[in-house]
């Protein structure tokens, strides 16, 4: 009697979760795409502030790992080229979130070899950097091309 009891149990259970499984709405997460259509190397930064941002702003996500004093300078470049680098007819991605805090945006491109021979000060000050100004509208297919 009480395994009848128990079977019924498992078959409501298994209908159940089987109910809730097919209820839910994967839903997937769209980025912009910029596209380096030129034949350098580029370390590209999609930003909502329209001046060229230090190293350390550049992967805020991965700039609270902890580092000793005279190896924070280095290690905020490595950490900045993580996701920021695109190769010749390659893509990084773009944060389309950028676009609901601001209506313009910006994209700065520095060459790879810029960017390790001079630190960011000299950069800033010598404008080693090509800067774009985009709205949403430039994206098209969500892809902006950088030529």
């Amino acid at each position: 009697m009480q395994i009848e009891v128990m079977k019924k149990v498992l078959v409501l259970i298994g209908f159940n979760l089987l109910c809730s499984c097919s209820a839910c709405v994967m839903d997937r997460r769209s980025f912009f795409q910029i596209k380096n259509c030129t034949n350098d190397t580029l370390m590209i930064d999609f930003s909502g502030v329209d001046t060229l941002r230090d190293w350390k702003y550049w992967n805020e996500q991965l700039q609270s790992i902890e580092l000793p004093i005279d190896a924070k300078a280095k290690m905020e470049f490595y950490k900045a080229t993580i996701g920021s680098i695109a190769l010749p007819d390659s893509c990084v991605l773009a944060d389309p979130d950028m676009f609901c805090l601001y209506d313009t945006c910006y994209i700065y491109v520095i060459k790879l070899q810029v960017a390790k021979s001079y630190p960011m000060q000299k950069i800033r000050a010598e404008k080693r950097y090509d800067k774009r100004t985009v709205t949403q509208s430039d994206f098209c297919d969500r892809v902006f091309d950088f030529r």
